[in-house]
């Protein structure tokens, strides 16, 4: 009886361990998008998120230029400071003119001179549906309706 109690005491203490040191330690890299599908031209945000421990040397995410993709708008770099470490985040808006099946590639974070990757994200990009037997219509109607004489 005895020695149950000492090994299930062991267990737990070695899951609390475990527990506290997985939450101090814990370095994650993440980018996600709003949308999986859009219409050429629309916007899909993508939120690129980094949660570490405190004090390491971090260089954050390259944000050149995208295959098949046009950057819209380059958010702020956001970051909260708690007790488990740092989180930064920023969101961006981007936006393809190009048809098909694509994929956002994985970002690169340079942490403590060791790169972390996201995942890719894939991305269908199509054109609007045309019903061949409606009138056809400008995108812009033209000025000289719209004019008050």
């Amino acid at each position: 009886m005895k020695k149950n109690i000492q090994n299930i005491s062991w267990v737990i203490l070695l899951m609390c361990n475990a527990l506290w040191g997985f939450s101090q330690n814990q370095i994650s890299v993440t980018a996600t998008a709003n949308r999986n599908q859009i219409l050429i031209g629309e916007p899909i945000q993508v939120t690129l998120e980094a949660r570490l421990p405190l004090g390491l040397q971090m260089t954050w995410f390259s944000l050149d230029s995208l295959p098949h993709f046009e950057y819209i708008e380059k958010g702020k770099l956001d970051s909260v400071v708690n007790e488990d470490g740092k989180t930064f985040r920023q969101d961006i808006l981007i936006t393809s003119f190009d048809s098909g099946t694509f994929k956002i590639p994985s970002f690169s974070l340079l942490l403590n001179n060791q790169k972390y990757l996201t995942d890719s994200i894939s991305v269908q990009v199509s054109f609007s549906k045309i019903d061949p037997n409606q009138d056809y219509h400008d995108i812009k109607e033209d000025r000289k309706s719209t004019r008050l004489n």
